[in-house]
């Protein structure tokens, strides 16, 4: 089940768009962390860097795979 939530924070009257903020060494926990879900990133993301460019992920530091890593026709 999922709950879609306005951007106006439940009728409070508050503007949340663009306001998501991690702080450094921070856990950031979407859905209730034990089922799967999507989560959905309108511009570039980066991970260990906070200028991804023009790359869609760009990530600095190593990484660790569980599962399945498709990397489509490469």
């Amino acid at each position: 089940m999922s709950i879609k939530v306005s951007p106006f924070v439940g009728g409070l009257g508050i503007d949340a768009t663009d306001k998501f903020e991690v702080q450094a060494n921070a856990t950031a926990t979407v859905g209730n962390g034990t089922t799967t879900g999507n989560v959905h990133i309108g511009g570039n993301v980066g991970i260990g860097t906070d200028s991804p460019g023009a790359n869609k992920l760009s990530v600095n530091g190593d990484l660790n795979v569980s599962g399945t890593f498709d990397l489509g026709s490469l």
